[in-house]
């Protein structure tokens, strides 16, 4: 839990999934944990590394972030995980992945809610960044690649998709139209939140992985 929720956003999915069965965990979930164990020593030198380019400019003061779910993932719950990951100067510097506490009814409403939260943390470092910051952000910009849920932060014109919803999700249409948070389209291919919400393919894996974590470090 201390490396996947501090340096290594790569096993955080993985980390929480097993986190699930720690009361009576069986022979299957130890022998994956063992996996992660074996992951985790053999990718020991891997870290986050910051100050690479972001659209040609080292450095610079943006923070982005980008929200995910799998729907209906928990075959005996039907509930949907969510993820999510901001990036700052070129590397992580807050994710989660988590089981959401309601059954969502839709592809579009469990990535609504996964964006929701995300919001909540974006909302977070714009505080934290006006602390540290002279010339501070006022906005953070969330990429999703639901074109449903990017819709619903910004309209009202489909209430009878969204009325359902607890109230407590639709924070995000304040702060979208107060311009403090700004959704963009992504292609899910380039989605970096995805592996925050499903075990994917080595390939997809590490080629997220060296978008936020960066090459393997030298010692």
């Amino acid at each position: 839990m201390y490396a996947a929720q501090l340096c290594r956003p790569d096993v955080m999915y993985a980390v929480c999934k097993l986190s699930r069965y720690l009361n009576e965990p069986t022979m299957a979930h130890m022998t994956q944990a063992k996996r992660v164990l074996i992951y985790l020593y053999t990718t020991k030198n891997n870290g986050i590394t910051y100050g690479k380019k972001i659209h040609g400019i080292i450095g610079h003061n943006i923070i982005y972030g980008y929200a995910d779910a799998d729907f209906a993932s928990d075959l005996n719950s039907r509930k949907s995980t969510t993820g999510w990951i901001f990036m700052y100067n070129g590397g992580a510097i807050s994710w989660r992945s988590h089981q959401q506490s309601v059954i969502a009814l839709s592809t579009s409403e469990a990535e609504y809610m996964a964006l929701s939260d995300a919001a909540k943390e974006a909302r977070s470092l714009l505080k934290l960044n006006k602390t540290l910051e002279t010339n501070s952000l006022d906005n953070i910009k969330i990429f999703e690649d639901n074109r449903g849920a990017l819709r619903w932060t910004s309209t009202l014109s489909e209430p009878n998709r969204t009325k359902h919803i607890d109230v407590a999700y639709h924070h995000i249409r304040e702060w979208v139209k107060l311009g403090a948070i700004t959704i963009l389209p992504v292609e899910t291919s380039l989605q970096l939140a995805d592996a925050m919400t499903k075990a994917l393919p080595r390939p997809q894996h590490e080629f997220l992985l060296g978008k936020y974590c960066g090459e393997p470090l030298a010692f």
